[in-house]
């Protein structure tokens, strides 16, 4: 069973990766995301959801701490496409193997994020995207008009 976990000190942000393969790739896992707030006076009231399926033939282990954790578990990309970095995340705990979940072949797991707080201020009006981190995904797209 191959397990490894990424975690990378960058100015006093922990950043992890959020899915760890038991066997085989991690593009065996593909996220649809979805919203009903695609244009907003604010980009705090951003919300996403992602349904993470495992189209693969293996079972994968996904952590759930990193990937409840918006700054961990997407991306925010500007109209230019570049990423727009986030505010560091929590500071992991010391056993993370508890926040394991294993999601079987065809078995699927459904997950709510908000961009509040995912940035220092809110984002400037203007189109942005948003897609998983580390996992195949669509990107969603959103536009903030004030």
């Amino acid at each position: 069973m191959m397990k490894s976990v990424v975690c990378m000190l960058f100015f006093g942000a922990c950043v992890m990766a959020p899915v760890r393969a038991s066997v085989g790739p991690t593009s065996e896992l593909l996220a649809t995301l979805s919203s009903s707030t695609l244009e907003v006076s604010s980009s705090e009231s951003v919300k996403v959801e992602a349904v993470v399926r495992n189209r693969g033939r293996t079972v994968k282990v996904i952590n759930l701490f990193a990937m409840r954790i918006p700054q961990l578990a997407l991306e925010v990309l500007d109209s230019s496409g570049k990423v727009i970095p986030p505010v560091p995340s929590p500071v992991p705990p010391r056993d993370m193997r508890k926040y394991d979940r294993v999601l079987r072949p065809g078995e699927s797991l459904r997950l709510a994020y908000q961009l509040r707080g995912m940035f220092r201020t809110g984002l400037p009006e203007g189109s942005y995207a948003v897609r998983m981190r580390g996992i195949s995904s669509n990107e969603l797209r959103f536009r903030v008009r004030r």
